[in-house]
């Protein structure tokens, strides 16, 4: 198993036009979040270019590769270099304490030029923003990781794969944070964080917070993941 650290300029763009909130062009403010721009830079292309969005958005990319590029290898490399000292160790744990073999052999993390944290629902790549410290980087990369091998074990559920989208979604975050931050076998990994930061709840999805605590208090009546993870997904709380 290896996690591999990767540029890739294409998947980045890609991402943000995912991303890109209703009204485009017209909601500058979002935009200009999104792509850690600023709206002077913006403003410019726009005005000088009568074009798609499509083609602003590949504008303004390779104007931010042209920038980053040599502070993305060096991220890469870092990072690289950080998880390689627990990637065996990580694997084989996760496997262990889920009960299920990882689904791919190599995973791919994209060194993103804007992206925070990206996951693949099931799929073998994720993405991290270049601009974190080396080491610390490591607890939010499980965390994405983790979320795509959840989604992974809710397909293959008889219960969960008839599930949405939204709700698999939501029950993989919560489930990678239990199994991160609760289950102490893991902190070695990421040894310099407060008990605070091990679970959160100040996060940017406040709408699964009370799912979140409900699973948590779960988690603790249980001796082992499996058992949690089987359980949970019976209990089939309802998403807000």
């Amino acid at each position: 198993m290896k996690l591999i650290f990767k540029i890739d300029k294409g998947y980045d763009e890609k991402m943000i036009l995912e991303f890109i909130p209703n009204g485009g062009k017209k909601n500058k403010q979002a935009l200009v979040d999104l792509l850690r721009i600023d709206v002077e830079e913006l403003d410019i292309i726009l005005k000088n270019n009568n074009l798609n969005l499509k083609k602003v958005v590949s504008i303004l990319v390779k104007n931010k590769y042209k920038k980053l590029l040599p502070f993305l290898k060096n991220s890469a490399a870092d990072y690289q270099k950080s998880w390689d000292k627990i990637n065996d160790d990580f694997f084989k744990l996760v496997a262990i304490k889920t009960n299920r073999p990882w689904k791919y052999k190599k995973y791919y993390c994209v060194v993103s030029a804007f992206h925070e944290g990206i996951s693949s629902w099931g799929k073998d790549i994720i993405a991290r923003r270049w601009s974190i410290n080396a080491d610390t980087q490591r607890k939010v990369t499980a965390h994405e990781l983790v979320l795509s091998h959840f989604w992974t074990m809710l397909e293959k559920n008889v219960i969960s794969k008839k599930w949405s989208a939204d709700k698999k979604w939501q029950y993989s975050e919560i489930f990678s944070w239990c199994l991160l931050g609760l289950d102490p076998d893991f902190y070695g990994f990421w040894p310099w964080l407060l008990k605070s930061d091990l679970f959160p709840i100040n996060h940017q999805y406040q709408n699964i917070v009370p799912l979140q605590n409900k699973l948590k208090d779960m988690y603790f009546e249980y001796q082992n993941f499996t058992d949690f993870f089987e359980m949970a997904i019976k209990s089939n709380i309802p998403i807000q």
